[in-house]
């Protein structure tokens, strides 16, 4: 038997050895990463994080975490579950969550669920509840890891991000994403927090200029492995009227030698699908599939 608690810190060293054991995102969490993830102003871990805990022996079967982006009206449910536990969700955990958190989506247009390809016994059960099968991420790695030659065009160049940039930070990201799928805004208060935050850090942000003006950033972390280091490539993000001149393949190969340089083992990223235009990109780079995250939707009004 099972019962859905509140997460509490002195339940976190419980929570990471969970997660880390079934992480389905590249890397290790160590705890300031995991308290700097859920922490992101507008969160609140004492209350959009739920436990699914067994209560006779105590040990966790799931993690639920539920975002609230009231600025698009939407609420992000994610289910962190062992493959070996899957079969034995109940779906039900899911739909108490109207009750739970009320407030939020009273205020919310529709619900999207991340789950990923080896989650697949819960598609159709999701789909009994009334969410529909909206998006496919992949998730890509660049394993034969070599320097790529990095091109620049007269005019250009790349800054590194400094302690003061977190509005032009913003303004690029939200420019940059303002059309993209599931995209949700962020303030310059989340920007300053993540920049300076130890699982992003601003350190991975750079930036392409012209003229004193950024036309495109990428914002790339790393992360400890069981096998080693790796790098992530978190955003690669260019203005809407500089799209047409491979600033993105620019930006691209920019952020893989950044990384390389500081001694990855191999790089990661997630792509939509259905922008084909980056999936071609990342392709050429070098990078191959290595699993599926589907999205699932579910409409409240």
């Amino acid at each position: 038997m099972t019962r859905l608690i509140q997460f509490k810190w002195s339940y976190l060293k419980k929570t990471l050895t969970f997660l880390n054991d079934i992480q389905g995102l590249p890397g290790q969490f160590s705890e300031q990463d995991f308290i700097d993830w859920v922490s992101i102003p507008s969160n609140n871990p004492l209350k959009n994080i739920l436990l699914l805990e067994n209560f006779k022996n105590g040990k966790l079967e799931a993690v639920i975490f539920v975002w609230a982006e009231l600025n698009i009206r939407r609420i992000v449910v994610e289910v962190k579950i062992p493959t070996n536990n899957i079969s034995k969700f109940n779906i039900k955990n899911i739909l108490k969550l109207e009750a739970i958190f009320s407030d939020i989506y009273s205020k919310s247009d529709y619900i999207h669920v991340p789950l990923d390809e080896n989650a697949n016994l819960l598609f159709d059960e999701f789909e009994k509840i009334g969410f529909n099968h909206i998006r496919t991420y992949v998730e890509m790695e660049l394993s034969d890891v070599s320097f790529i030659n990095s091109t620049i065009i007269d005019g250009y160049l790349f800054k590194n991000y400094i302690h003061g940039d977190e509005k032009k930070l913003t303004f690029v990201q939200n420019e940059s994403f303002k059309d993209s799928w599931g995209f949700s805004p962020n303030s310059v208060e989340q920007i300053y927090y993540k920049v300076n935050s130890n699982i992003y850090s601003g350190k991975g942000v750079i930036f392409l200029v012209k003229d004193n003006t950024i036309i495109g950033y990428a914002w790339t972390y790393l992360r400890q492995t069981k096998s080693g280091l790796i790098g992530v490539i978190g955003m690669i993000g260019v203005l809407p009227e500089y799209r047409k001149n491979q600033f993105g393949k620019i930006i691209a190969e920019k952020a893989i030698n950044e990384l390389l340089d500081q001694g990855v083992k191999n790089i990661h990223l997630e792509v939509d699908l259905a922008n084909l235009q980056a999936v071609r990109l990342y392709s050429k780079l070098g990078f191959k599939e290595v699993r599926k995250i589907y999205w699932y939707e579910k409409l409240l009004t």
